[in-house]
């Protein structure tokens, strides 16, 4: 045992005026850390607990053996990880999991846990702070028994103390929970109130300042006379705010905080605050009387006083309120002290702002406030207190009451959703503005200069340290990286490259301002310009780099170690001949022909590479080995791929594998760090050192860790392609490693021999658990056994198994003991490196050089994390080019802003990070199951949160590649998983703490550059129908034309539909577009700021033209869906998005069979809940709007444009960007799948999906009820009953006289429920007499399924009693007899008849109106009738998955239901489909006139070619007579082309370029391509070998034959 000793350094060792004893003791101190630290596994996330049992190690007594400090139990390699890791690891399971699921080898998650942690589960945090707070520990750690605590004992002894602690009960929740995740509004506000309490201050300001006072005689008015008592009433916000925020406190705190908080001292610390927060009411309320009794002359000069002592209060509270609003545990440690110079930039930043607000809220809220007046809607604020008590009942004053404030509600709503709107756009001025700050204000010389020429100059001032000679040895090897990795030919290479000469390339000859502008703007050739757009790009970039401030390198042999890190789970590692490139994923066209085509050129490159034989590493380039494939030269069989032979084909896929998102691309380009700093060893080495000889090598400064977490349970072919990338990138040596996690059941004492069928099982292994797991780590020079798997170097037994969160944070955190160097990058398997960024690393290094070399912080460098930029090299297609402009702008510009803001955080790659820091606070990420699941940014808050000098900075001359999604289901994956992500994230204690330590600025930026962003997509969401239908309230609210003395109408008044129509016209008219401005304008002005004007201009203009608004419109909406449902149901997991091309075609939906069931699944399904259903209801509102408003439209055409957009996007963009969804024969097949979806075997396709996709996520009625959608909605409804309640009331006065007028009245209000429910009774008893098995009954037994397991589980009364343990009896449901209608009564048939049935008894009900000539009345009582129907529905159908309700009365309310649901799908699904019938019309006329150019193809993928299916059999190798046909499906194009793509070309230009057909030598489309995929000889299939279901029509309408036949270059493609 180390406990207890010291270092034994050499007196050497010890500089002079250095204590060696205290360099002793700091050896002892780190050693004995990283002991416990690398064995601790997932107690790694608890540092503090790491920190106290190394402590109690440092501090034990003499140990004279093992066996006397830990007992002789335990095996002789892991008796500290049995005896103290191992049992607090059980505490971390059986908190979470019930136990392990031995087939699958992970654990199952406690039932109640499965969509989210329960408030007051225990997590990594909570269990953390325990060993934080000396206080809580020192009474908290108790010795088994029960009797002894742990503290009571001398301190030397409580090391050996530790197996004896109880850790299940001195880590119990009920111990040691301190924040409670509360999924509600409370953990929202408690996080972000003070965002919410300065847009409530600037909003009334606005209103009090717009609105004028009321100085009527007698009237006193509800706020105040005088401007100074309403100004003085935003005081009121103080008392207000200070309870909600009291009361969000309280639930958020756990019992067991409480407990030890509640006491005198905490109550004498909240006295003064309450006092503070209650005496605006007594000076508001002193201020009120005074102005009630201003005739009093005593009393009226008291009133000056009144008003500047209230304000005064006011103000004290506000601003106590807004800048001083932490308490004592909100601050664990003291906050990193921000710079004056930078907090006045961030005050004046946000000033700037709310300014901007302001003033545009003035001209707003002036139009709403007309509008009330003209409308005569009552204003609460300017009644008289006597008129509200005594009209408040009156049914036309509390409908107008009810309009006005839903209007003002409105207004505030979106007044608090452009604010990240504001945010976006000042952050682009500010990002702007602190480029051209970095390059010294020198905007005209950044503006004229040639960057490219100035290269060789800055490299060799900033990275090679004034060593001029060497540069053109270094650029000709970049150079010669970019010739290697296919992007330039040898002219291009020519002109870049020093080749040996003296003089510059013609690349760096400087031009003159004028001759770029030139070539730039018009156009004008430049022949030293290279043609590849990624070497453009890395060459603009370079020269953007460098000429940016940059620190002094470090020089070789004293460069700082690095490690990267990449976790890996089941990405690619290589590409496969027939998986990917041939076959995919069923795609549309193969993979190798997508690549070829958007390669074209690069892969033209490649095959001269290949033809030349050039595919050695003659040149010492890094992995690029090719050994052992002899000198045969390639066959000349351009895009022919049955052609090409085996070794062949492993060339062909290492070429796609590095322009796909794969590890081996991600590897490859990390490991150019090894090159580069050997280049800068020889090249820039520190020569007076004793290590610069044959001493130092590269391998001990860099490596490249990859955490392959499922390398063990790797196929064969996985296994592999590792060994493959080992054996590639053999150059690298020892840099190149892999950690993996190993297992083996019941594994003796550790010598060496694993034993699988040993009886011994360690005494402290999880009950629940079955293996040992191990972290092992290999490298390429590992042995090799016969099956491929290599010998560890190391293998360190972990506590238990290691997966407890959502993957990546425990991925990571099993492989960090393994790292080495000082500093740690962590980077993605979907990545890439270039060589010349690489050669940065020094530089970049030496951002963590101390400014103070006297200080502390100078021991290992400054507390920092350095962000980079990235290049996004996925902008493929349209959607793949609006993921990438948005990754792209807020990698550079909105980062930059961030960090000078204080609101950057940790994202993950490609930071770089000071290790020693970042092992000190848990890690480089956190890993709580689902509360963790955007795991990166925790690491980025914690860091924060510690202060003691860590801050956060954003360069940007450095870069590396990324890969994003390019699909469009893959992007809103991506999006539903960051957005439930951050649901988790605003509930955190880390939010919650940054929201109260920070300060104003910083608060508010990080709120708006994180949270609220998405927030602000559910505000935008929502804005519009709230505006469409509180427009349509106000508008039927409206004088009907007959009767109007009865409603109070003014003859010649201005109808309500004018009024509303201007003021949406200049208030809400530029919402949408000023949310797409906000999308846009960041990734413009970089766009403009790295490449020109023009560049920028063509971006944005495609974008436009691509119907990139559609996109962000949706985008917006599936993001509010996912962060509201993760507030209100929690579920967030990791979405595996796949980053593929956008190639496969979503069918709107099908059927699939799976072990004899059939599901469905399909686009419609997708977002039908998300998107489709309010969709729908907006397109009513606004078509109702639209008629009702009549000629009063006109005047407001952006209002018409910004519903348009959102209606369209919301029902038909995931059809729009489908590829190939026009199609015919597609489109028909899904027709026909929507007909059995809905009434094949009785509806029982669409009931599974019902209950899968909405009943699972109803919880109670007691809860539903609690749900701040289930308060809106009621709130919006009232108002609608409000307003057709005055008119009823209207109505019935006159005809009063009518014995039935109270009946009609009654009717006219009510929801129309009895029609369909005594149908649903019927349709039930029938049923049962026929004894039918319907929909409704499988409901009702699994209801009871539930039922029977929930009382089985409380009557067990074990919370830790497992699922399968409590699986009660299948009930016995009584269906023994002879089934005579086995489904029933379609379910689709009860749908159509209850919902003609509502519709009957609504218009019978409301037939009073139409009777009058009343139609507005009529509509709106339409509308609140199918309100109200909705709210019964959405409240029955939460109160049937209750089980009280298992009972077979509920038989007609499941039926009334589900017939309701059903419809309105039915009804939607119309609205869908229906309008992309011409759509596909439209498409089948385009190909058969144009079948070379698609203008559906055009939008997605910006290329207009039209390519066609079809199969194609031949042999794969290459004996097509007596092997067995194989069938691949290859594209074909036009017949035009066929000819040209069977003759290839036998000679090569100057520079080596090779053609293989006329169509590949100009600028071609995708079909003129495809058409080249067929050689000579290859037969035509007959149709017969066509799929049989390829030529299904409409129905089966269409015979097989029809489309076999057609032509191939007639129609798009057939999947």
């Amino acid at each position: 045992p180390l406990a207890g000793t010291s270092g034994n350094l050499p007196e050497s060792a010890a500089a002079p005026g250095q204590d060696l004893r205290a360099m002793n003791k700091q050896l002892a101190e780190v050693v004995t850390y990283l002991l416990v630290w690398g064995e601790a596994g997932n107690l790694r996330f608890m540092p503090e607990c790491v920190y106290f049992i190394t402590e109690l190690a440092l501090s034990a007594g003499e140990v004279l053996s093992a066996d006397a400090l830990y007992g002789s139990e335990w095996d002789a390699g892991s008796r500290f990880l049995c005896a103290v890791v191992r049992p607090i690891y059980n505490v971390i399971f059986d908190e979470w999991y019930e136990g392990m699921d031995d087939a699958k080898d992970r654990p199952k998650l406690r039932p109640d846990y499965r969509a989210f942690l329960p408030p007051d589960a225990a997590n990594y945090d909570d269990w953390n702070e325990l060993f934080c707070d000396p206080e809580q520990l020192t009474h908290g750690l108790v010795l088994q028994g029960g009797d002894k605590i742990l503290f009571e004992c001398p301190h030397r002894d409580r090391f050996s103390l530790l197996p004896s602690v109880d850790w299940a009960f001195s880590l119990h929740r009920t111990h040691t929970k301190t924040h409670r995740e509360v999924h509600s509004l409370w953990g929202i506000f408690a996080s972000t109130h003070r965002v919410w309490l300065c847009h409530a201050i600037v909003f009334f300001l606005i209103y009090f300042t717009v609105t004028p006072s009321v100085r009527l005689p007698g009237v006193n008015p509800f706020a105040g006379k005088s401007p100074f008592v309403r100004f003085g009433s935003i005081g009121l916000l103080v008392p207000l705010h200070g309870l909600l925020w009291t009361m969000s406190r309280v639930e958020l705190v756990s019992a067991a905080l409480f407990r030890r908080t509640l006491g005198c001292c905490c109550i004498a610390r909240g006295v003064p605050a309450g006092v503070l927060w209650s005496l605006p009411l007594v000076t508001y309320g002193a201020l009120r009387y005074t102005e009630a009794n201003h005739d009093d002359p005593k009393l009226r000069e008291l009133f000056d006083i009144a008003v500047a002592v209230h304000y005064a209060v006011s103000a004290i509270g506000l601003l106590s309120l807004l800048l001083f609003p932490a308490r004592r545990l909100d601050k664990l440690w003291p906050i990193t002290p921000v710079p004056l110079r930078l907090r006045i930039v961030r005050y004046f930043f946000w000033l700037v702002i709310f300014a901007l607000k302001f003033m545009l809220g003035l001209i707003i809220v002036q139009a709403v406030h007309r509008a009330t007046t003209q409308l005569d809607l009552v204003s609460i604020d300017r009644e008289g207190l006597d008129e509200i008590s005594v009209a408040w009942s009156a049914g036309s004053w509390a409908s107008g009451a009810i309009q006005a404030a839903l209007l003002w509600i409105s207004t505030f709503f979106l007044f608090l959703a452009d604010t990240q709107m504001w945010f976006v756009v000042a952050c682009t001025y500010l990002g702007v503005l602190i480029m051209f700050v970095q390059r010294g204000c020198q905007v005209l010389r950044f503006s004229s200069e040639d960057a490219i020429a100035m290269i060789p100059k800055r490299f060799v001032d900033k990275v090679l340290s004034g060593k001029a000679k060497a540069f053109p040895a270094i650029w000709d090897k970049i150079v010669e990286h970019m010739h290697y990795e296919d992007k330039c030919h040898s002219i291009s290479k020519g002109n870049m490259a020093f080749s040996g000469r003296s003089r510059k390339p013609k690349l760096f000859k400087k031009a003159k301002c004028g001759e770029r502008m030139a070539k730039t703007y018009c156009c004008l050739p430049n022949p030293t310009w290279p043609e590849n757009s990624d070497i453009q790009w890395r060459l603009l970039a370079l020269s953007r780099g460098l000429g940016l401030p940059m620190p002094r390198p470090f020089l070789a042999p004293y460069i700082p170690g690095l490690t990267v890190l990449i976790p890996h789970y089941s990405e690619s590692i290589f590409l496969l001949k027939d998986r990917d490139l041939l076959f995919g994923q069923d795609q549309t066209v193969p993979l190798i022909d997508w690549l070829t085509t958007l390669y074209k050129d690069e892969f033209q490159l490649f095959i001269n590479r290949m033809q030349r034989g050039d595919r050695g590493d003659k040149r010492g380039l890094l992995g690029r080995s090719d050994a052992g494939r002899g000198d045969r030269l390639w066959n000349d069989n351009g895009t022919q791929w049955e052609l090409y032979e085996d070794e062949e084909w492993e060339s062909i896929c290492e070429w796609a594998t590095m322009r796909m998102q794969t590890l081996y691309r991600t590897v490859a380009g990390m490991c150019l760090y090894h090159p580069a700093l050997q280049v800068h060893y020889e090249a820039n080495r520190y020569t007076k050192s004793a290590l610069a000889g044959d001493v130092w090598d590269v391998s001990d400064c860099f490596t490249c860790l990859v955490s392959m977490q499922r390398y063990r349970a790797f196929s064969p072919t996985e296994l592999n392609h590792c060994n493959r990338m080992f054996k590639k990138l053999e150059a690298v040596g020892r840099s190149l490693k892999v950690a993996y996690i190993d297992n083996t059941r019941f594994v003796g004492p550790v010598t060496g021999e694993v034993r699988d069928d040993s009886p011994y099982r360690p005494q402290t292994l999880h009950p629940e658990q079955s293996r040992r797991y191990f972290s092992c780590l290999i490298d390429g020079l590992c042995e090799v056994d016969a099956a491929g798997w290599r010998t560890p170097i190391f293998q360190v037994e972990l506590p238990g198994y290691p997966i407890l969160g959502d993957g990546k944070g425990d991925n990571q955190n099993h492989a960090i003991i393994f790292t080495r160097g000082t500093f740690c990058q962590c980077i993605d398997s979907n990545q890439g490196a270039y060589f010349e960024q690489m050669m940065l690393l020094p530089c970049v290094l030496g951002e963590f050089r101390s400014t103070r070399p006297s200080s502390r912080n100078s021991v290992g460098g400054m507390k920092q994390i350095i962000g980079f930029p990235e290049h996004i090299t996925s902008d493929i297609g349209s959607i793949g080019d609006f993921a990438a402009g948005s990754e792209v702008a807020f990698g550079t510009i909105l980062q930059r802003s961030y960090a000078i803001l204080g609101a950057r955080m940790h994202y993950g790659h490609p930071d770089l990070m000071q290790k020693c820091y970042m092992m000190q606070q848990g890690g480089v990420s956190k890993a709580t199951k689902t509360l963790n699941l955007s795991e990166d940014i925790f690491a980025g808050m914690d860091f924060t949160l510690r202060g003691g000098g860590r801050y956060i900075r954003h360069c940007e001359y450095f870069h590396l590649a990324k890969g994003r999604d390019m699909g469009f289901n893959a992007v809103l994956g991506f999006f539903s998983k960051l957005s439930s992500g951050t649901g988790e994230q605003l509930l955190s204690r880390q939010t919650f703490r940054l929201g109260q330590v920070l300060h104003l600025p910083e608060a508010m930026a990080f709120y708006y550059a994180h949270a609220g962003y998405y927030l602000t997509q559910f505000f935008v969401s929502v804005s519009m129908p709230l505006l469409v239908f509180a427009w349509l309230l106000v508008m039927l609210s409206d004088c009907e034309g007959t009767f109007d003395a009865i409603q109070h109408c003014e003859p010649g008044k201005e109808s309500a539909a004018a009024v509303m129509a201007r003021m949406l016209s200049a208030c809400f008219s530029w919402l949408v577009l000023f949310f797409l401005v906000a999308n846009t304008a960041p990734l413009f002005a970089e766009l403009w700021m790295e490449v020109n004007l023009k560049g920028a201009s063509l971006k944005f203009a495609t974008s436009i033209l691509t119907l990139s608004p559609l996109m962000f419109v949706f985008q917006a909406k599936t993001i509010g869906y996912y962060i509201v449902n993760e507030f209100r149901y929690g579920g967030a997991k990791y979405v595996a998005t796949g980053r593929g091309l956008p190639t496969e075609r979503r069918p709107f939906i099908d059927g699939k069979e799976k072990d004899g069931k059939t599901s469905y699944e399909g686009l419609y399904l997708d977002y039908t809940t998300i998107a489709h259903y309010d969709g729908a209801v907006l397109l009513c509102g606004c078509v109702l709007a639209g008629v009702v408003s009549g000629s009063a439209a006109g005047p407001n055409p952006w209002v018409w444009i910004s519903a348009g957009l959102a209606t369209t996007s919301w029902l038909y963009a995931p059809y729009v960007f489908n590829p190939y969804n026009f199609s015919p024969e597609h489109f028909f097949r899904d027709m026909k799948s929507l007909l059995k979806f809905f009434f094949a075997n009785g509806g029982r396709h669409w009931d599974s999906w019902y209950e899968a996709a909405v009943v699972k996520s109803r919880r109670g009625v007691r809860q539903t009820m609690n749900d701040i959608g289930f308060f809106v909605t009621v709130l919006f409804m009232a108002a609608w009953y409000a307003t057709l309640n005055s008119k009823a009331k209207a109505m019935t006065t006159v005809f009063s006289e009518h014995g039935l007028y109270n009946l009609i009245h009654a009717a006219i209000l009510v929801p129309p429920l009895g029609c369909g429910m005594v149908w649903c009774v019927l349709v039930v008893i029938f049923e049962n007499l026929f004894r039918c098995r319907t929909v409704a009954h499988q409901s009702l037994d699994a209801a009871r399924r539930w039922a029977e397991q929930s009382a089985a589980k409380r009557a067990a009364g074990d919370a830790h009693t497992s699922s399968a343990a409590a699986e009660p009896a299948q009930p016995k449901v009584e269906r023994a007899m002879t089934v005579v209608l086995q489904n029933g009564l379609p379910l689709a048939l009860s749908a159509i008849l209850v919902t003609l049935c509502d519709i009957a008894e609504g218009t019978v009900e409301l037939y009073f109106f139409l009777g009058v000539g009343w139609t507005k009345a009529f509509v709106a009582g339409m509308i609140m009738k199918w309100g109200l129907l909705g709210i019964c529905i959405f409240l029955v159908e939460s109160m049937l998955v209750s089980d009280k309700c298992a009972t077979a009365c509920s038989l007609p309310l499941r039926l009334w239901v589900r017939s309701h649901r059903m419809a309105r799908d039915m009804i939607v699904s119309f609205i869908v489909a229906a309008p992309q019938v011409p759509l596909v019309f439209l498409n089948w006329l385009n190909n058969y006139i144009c079948p070379g150019c698609s203008a559906h193809q055009l939008l997605i993928y910006r290329d207009p070619g039209s390519v066609e299916r079809e199969e194609k059999v031949f042999d794969l190798e290459g004996d097509v007579e007596a092997a067995a046909p194989r069938k691949l499906n290859f594209m074909r194009g036009g017949g035009a082309h066929e000819k040209e793509a069977s003759q290839s070309a036998a000679s090569q230009d100057a520079a080596g370029s090779h053609q293989t057909s006329q169509a590949d030598a100009s600028k071609h489309s995708l079909g003129s391509l495809w058409s080249a995929a067929h050689g000579p000889g290859v037969a035509q299939p007959p149709a017969s070998t066509l799929p049989a279901e390829s030529g299904g029509g409409f129905l089966g309408f269409l015979p097989t034959a029809f489309t076999a036949s057609a032509p191939a270059a007639t129609s798009e493609a057939r999947a």
